[in-house]
């Protein structure tokens, strides 16, 4: 009995380095295809993409610069950068470097401070005044911000890079002086041209109000 079991090993072993089909090796290829892109599919279906705001809570850079400071330590920076003012090229935006560069070393970050020559606009001399057709006196008018002394280093208001000159003309209030603004005003008739235009701060940025009345001159 264990002779007979033997001798049927050697048959037994034709059928599995007997050659297969090649249309089944092509089947069973496509069904192992098949397979996969429907497994990947409905992974992807399943399971949805994490939010920017999960993704973005956990990476360790940002939460140490999230934890680096909180709402009082920012408050301090920008009480003491916006405590006094600091125009550009002058000594106290220089001590105003020093101030944000030391901050920075402080928190072990490598910082570095670069000097460039560059173009700056100053103004020298501007002044306002109103004169009325039913009299002859002029009238100063003040460009100080209310409840500023003359000490307090605020720059009187000029448009940078503009030459020098003066302008004369009736007075036209444009209220923000957007493009809105002018034809709100053209559309009541009101001709602006050749006029100074008196322009309420608010409603944009500042230049919104001299680039909407450069188109009408």
């Amino acid at each position: 009995m264990a002779q007979s079991l033997y001798t049927s090993l050697p048959k037994s072993t034709t059928i599995f380095t007997s050659s297969t089909s090649p249309s089944c090796t092509l089947i069973f290829i496509l069904t192992l295809c098949i397979i996969s892109l429907y497994t990947l599919h409905y992974h992807n279906q399943q399971t949805p993409p994490p939010s920017p705001s999960t993704t973005a809570q956990h990476p360790p850079l940002i939460s140490t610069f999230l934890n680096s400071a909180s709402n009082y330590t920012i408050s301090n920076y920008l009480r003491h950068l916006t405590l006094h003012p600091h125009l550009a090229g002058t000594s106290p935006s220089s001590a105003a470097a020093d101030y944000v560069k030391t901050n920075f070393e402080s928190l072990h970050l490598q910082t570095h401070v670069t000097n460039y020559s560059v173009l700056l606009s100053y103004h020298l001399h501007s002044s306002l005044t109103a004169h009325f057709s039913n009299s002859s006196t002029a009238v100063p008018l003040p460009l100080t911000e209310p409840g500023l002394g003359s000490d307090s280093g605020v720059v009187k208001p000029y448009h940078a890079y503009s030459p020098s000159g003066s302008a004369y003309g009736k007075a036209v209030y444009v209220h923000h002086g957007r493009e809105e603004d002018y034809r709100a005003l053209a559309s009541a008739g009101v001709d602006v041209k050749g006029c100074v235009a008196v322009a309420k701060r608010g409603g944009g940025c500042r230049n919104a109000g001299g680039e909407g009345g450069e188109e009408l001159v």
